[in-house]
């Protein structure tokens, strides 16, 4: 089940004073590290206290449209790490550090930016998984209701587009972004 977050508009919380200096306390370390903790971001902005009335879902939203960015969620263990320098060395596996699901787990984030390489690579793939994984699933639904539901026709149903390996699709993506 998700975690409940405080109700407050997205313009309200654009205009809150507490959410614009950490916001900025974010920022600073995000410009010099490539990542933020929200812990950290919290107590450099003098916010500790009222850190569960912070809607961390809209600080990312400002975050990578002011700075049109795209930010990677990540656990608490990878700030937690003594040396943040393993994980993009490869010698330490950047999937266990990427959080998913509702949010729940996260505890900062990572800009996709050239340091944060490896964990951009492991987020593409692990969205490529649940991509695979949503087609298998509409495929299985589909059979399941043709064989219910017997006046359905191809027509009824859409036709999914075939799968593609991780490379052509990153490929695919990247022409995509050169011819705009």
């Amino acid at each position: 089940m998700p975690r409940s977050q405080p109700y407050i508009h997205r313009e309200t919380a654009r205009r809150c004073k507490v959410h614009t200096e950490v916001m900025k306390a974010a920022l600073v370390d995000l410009r010099n590290k490539g990542f933020f903790c929200q812990e950290r971001a919290l107590h450099k902005s003098g916010m500790l206290g009222v850190g569960s009335a912070i809607r961390w879902d809209y600080l990312r939203e400002f975050i990578q449209d002011d700075e049109d960015i795209e930010l990677i969620p990540l656990v608490g263990a990878f700030f937690k790490l003594k040396d943040a320098t393993q994980v993009q060395k490869g010698k330490d596996n950047p999937e266990r550090y990427i959080a998913g699901g509702d949010g729940g787990k996260t505890a900062g984030y990572a800009a996709v930016i050239e340091q944060n390489k490896h964990f951009v690579i492991t987020h593409i793939e692990q969205k490529d998984r649940a991509l695979n994984g949503v087609r298998d699933s509409v495929k299985a639904f589909t059979a399941k209701a043709k064989s219910r539901v017997p006046s359905l026709t191809p027509d009824d149903t859409p036709a999914l587009a075939p799968p593609q390996t991780l490379g052509q699709h990153m490929d695919a993506t990247i022409d995509s972004v050169k011819s705009d």
